[in-house]
């Protein structure tokens, strides 16, 4: 006699699989070894509500695990973003039908008209190479090495764009160069670029902000007279927050909105969001918030943990800035995402 390795007899595909238990109710989850006997790791808050519903089969229980997907050349986090789609198709994040605890059931999200919203066209004109590499925002202390360097970048750039500033409604484009070999699609987020750089102009002309990121030696900035264009072709998802943008509630909401759609193809990403904001918000502050709540059109880094989007696949980022006295506090937001 000799023991069996029904992990090694299956194969090592990676698989996305369904749990069915005896009262009807399901599990979706993800096996990146392909082990025929795992039964899956369902979260502290789906065990509890596992062994309570089916504490009358303690003695005798039979479960089911089919599998939905597999592949044995998708990556990681294809395979997340695969469970998270089966998820939703299944409906198994919701309590009624199963135990997967996210992504969480979006909240209803009341429906209105779209306020009149401006779009602008990315800047083509003159540009100024940067003579300091492009810094991403820090959040460490003011005397901290990336604080420091981030301040000598921000500031030789605003002086090297002195010449350039304009009267009037503005758009800003910033383009990274990164190390050729560095994977543009993980992490160099562009809206962390973009912030540091809009907030430090302190321009309240500036109406559109485009960020893009490349494969280059060369980093390059300019701004120049906004553009007005046509709403983007491809679908616009419209989402509304009442709630300010340093609570869970305003990327709740905004999540909300976007729950539904298909996410995008794995691979770059072009991502246009338009604010209609009231003359007391800051629009640069609402960028990051609205950006983390995407992860139903971009996929999720991390399967358990919310608000954390493969945001790194956006290669080409515009914002746009429309103020409506009549909103108040409120913010309506245009989004367009579609593959780059």
């Amino acid at each position: 006699m000799y023991a069996v390795n029904f992990g090694d007899v299956a194969g090592r595909k990676k698989q996305v699989y369904k749990v069915t238990y005896p009262n009807g109710k399901i599990y979706v989850g993800s096996d990146l070894t392909g082990t025929l006997t795992y039964f899956g790791s369902p979260s502290p808050t789906a065990q509890t509500r596992i062994t309570a519903d089916l504490a009358e089969h303690r003695l005798d229980l039979v479960v089911r695990k089919q599998i939905l997907w597999e592949s044995d050349t998708a990556t990681d986090a294809e395979v997340r973003a695969m469970e998270t789609k089966l998820i939703r198709e299944h409906r198994s994040n919701d309590p009624a039908v199963g135990y997967n605890v996210t992504p969480k059931v979006p909240a209803p999200v009341q429906r209105t008209a779209a306020p009149p919203m401006r779009w602008y066209s990315r800047p083509e004109g003159d540009c100024l190479q940067l003579r300091v590499a492009p810094r991403l925002a820090s959040w460490n202390k003011a005397d901290h090495p990336d604080q420091v360097r981030l301040r000598a970048y921000l500031d030789d750039t605003r002086s090297l764009l002195a010449a350039s500033r304009i009267d009037g409604p503005c758009a800003l484009r910033l383009d990274v160069g990164l190390p050729t070999g560095r994977d543009l699609l993980d992490m160099a987020d562009l809206d962390n670029y973009a912030y540091p750089l809009a907030y430090h102009l302190k321009d309240h002309n500036l109406v559109s902000v485009w960020c893009t990121k490349q494969h280059s030696e060369r980093s390059f900035v300019r701004i120049e007279t906004a553009r007005v264009k046509p709403q983007p072709s491809t679908g616009v998802l419209l989402a509304k927050t009442t709630a300010s943008a340093q609570t869970p509630a305003y990327k709740q909401q905004v999540h909300a909105a976007v729950a539904d759609a298909a996410q995008l193809p794995m691979g770059p990403v072009r991502l246009e969001l338009a604010f209609v904001v009231g003359p007391r918000r800051n629009w640069l502050g609402l960028w990051k918030q609205t950006i983390d709540s995407l992860d139903p059109l971009l996929g999720r880094t991390y399967p358990d943990r919310a608000w954390h989007p493969l945001d790194g696949r956006i290669t080409e980022l515009g914002m746009h800035l429309t103020v409506n006295h009549a909103l108040g506090n409120d913010v309506v937001i245009g989004v367009a995402a579609t593959p780059a």
